[in-house]
């Protein structure tokens, strides 16, 4: 399979467990893929990467290291997370906000915390 196939499947594949995403990120991730599947991965004869070569992400099995268990808070401490005190702790994986590994209670008056 080729690296172009190989990100399609993994964007899919990520797509699939993105259901609680907001609206306007689902419409930007379905823009993002169509681009990719009209354009295709950049090359040399691409100006803005004709000095970045790609082959090395040909290489990459996408499949196997997309994650694939939930963080835990001892794995967050594990990989050094400063995890101290009792006050708000905003923790986001990948880019989404993880409501079971943070506490938003007791947020300073005037802050709220909200879905996009």
């Amino acid at each position: 399979m080729g690296a172009l196939e190989s990100f399609v499947e993994a964007f899919d594949a990520s797509d699939a467990h993105a259901a609680a995403e907001p609206v306007w990120r689902a419409q930007a991730r379905r823009q993002a893929r169509e681009s990719l599947l009209r354009s295709g991965l950049p090359t040399r004869h691409t100006e803005d990467w004709k000095y970045t070569s790609l082959r090395l992400l040909e290489a990459v099995d996408l499949a196997t290291t997309a994650p694939t268990a939930r963080l835990s808070l001892e794995a967050l401490r594990d990989a050094g997370a400063l995890l101290v005190g009792s006050g708000p702790r905003l923790v986001f994986v990948d880019g989404a906000f993880d409501p079971a590994l943070s506490r938003v209670n007791d947020l300073p008056p005037g802050v709220a915390l909200a879905p996009c």
